[in-house]
């Protein structure tokens, strides 16, 4: 295998039912009284769906080789994005939470990212503190979308929906780009 997207494909060709990710989504009351939700994510529907994005950003215009920031929280939606960018040869630019602002700021522009992929929260930096300003061209909001351009990665999933993309990433390309705070 070259690639992690390519263990998926497999897996979920094996067993599709089988649950890849067991999610807690809502958290109700307190101490001995707490209440989780969770959502189930089995193989079959990370492989189709993260192919739908892949697809998708594949049609918005990233391909194999550009670098794209991802900033989201541990959710459904991460590893979802994670795995289509593996399948398209994107390089993830992933960022400690703890890092400075200022410092994302020079970090972002020595990745000299092409795409920006986060929460809206994260959007809102990006745009306010000029992240990636002369060179971010591509905004995938996950999430609802506020005063900036882009798309929604609803809307990403949706225009990839039933197509397939061929996993371009090899064994010898950058597999991504990751700022820490210096304490990870």
């Amino acid at each position: 295998l070259n690639n992690i997207a390519e263990a998926l494909s497999l897996r979920a060709a094996e067993n599709p039912a089988r649950i890849a990710m067991h999610f807690p989504i809502k958290v109700r009351g307190s101490g001995e009284r707490v209440q989780i939700s969770y959502q189930d994510l089995s193989f079959g529907a990370l492989e189709s769906r993260s192919s739908a994005i892949a697809a998708g950003l594949k049609l918005s215009g990233i391909n194999s080789g550009a670098r794209v920031v991802v900033m989201l929280r541990p959710s459904p939606e991460f590893f979802l994005v994670m795995f289509a960018l593996f399948k398209l040869g994107a390089v993830p630019v992933l960022d400690d939470p703890g890092i400075d602002k200022r410092a994302l700021k020079t970090c972002l522009a020595n990745a000299a990212p092409t795409a920006f992929i986060g929460v809206p929260l994260a959007h809102a930096a990006r745009a306010i503190l000029g992240w990636g300003r002369d060179t971010i061209t591509g905004l995938v909001t996950v999430g609802r979308r506020w005063f900036w351009s882009g798309v929604t990665l609803v809307e990403i999933e949706a225009s990839g929906a039933g197509q397939t993309v061929a996993i371009t990433a090899g064994p010898d390309d950058l597999a991504a780009i990751l700022f820490t705070s210096g304490s990870t």
